[in-house]
């Protein structure tokens, strides 16, 4: 099976969680579940698994200074691609797979929202590794959950 490219996307207007997340400091870097932001989080159980390669991070140019500290921080080597203009998810994904293309024609990514807490973290990797394994034969594999409230 191929790596996995994960796609982090980073984005948001900070306007859901007032005033804690804010336009400036949005949500997902906030530490709401724990020690770590949800984009922290998600970074680090990205690259610390082995199936997934070097994680890239689309973000637009307001958080490219948060989004690298807070890889420093927790030491996670990741590509950061910066929006020129802020256009929600579907402009989001389209770049990541015209750069995921453009590298490899048969990638295969995973694109995971940075504001998002996962849990079962394990699970999701295998589910993910299952996917892939979907993908890789030409499907579109899409993810969810059922709500519980």
């Amino acid at each position: 099976m191929a790596t996995i490219l994960p796609i982090i996307m980073c984005g948001g207007s900070g306007t859901r969680m007032w005033p804690e997340s804010r336009e400036s400091f949005p949500k997902q870097f906030l530490q709401l579940t724990g020690p770590l932001s949800s984009f922290q989080s998600t970074a680090v159980m990205l690259a610390g698994a082995a199936q997934f390669a070097r994680p890239l991070v689309i973000t637009n140019t307001d958080y490219r200074f948060l989004v690298a500290e807070q890889l420093a921080q927790v030491k996670v080597d990741a590509e950061i691609v910066l929006e020129p203009v802020r256009r929600d998810s579907g402009p989001a994904v389209a770049a990541a797979a015209e750069i995921a293309y453009a590298r490899d024609p048969k990638a295969i990514v995973i694109i995971m929202a940075a504001d998002h807490v996962v849990q079962k973290r394990d699970e999701l990797i295998a589910l993910c590794v299952k996917a892939a394994q979907a993908a890789g034969q030409g499907r579109i594999v899409t993810l969810g959950i059922k709500p519980t409230h």
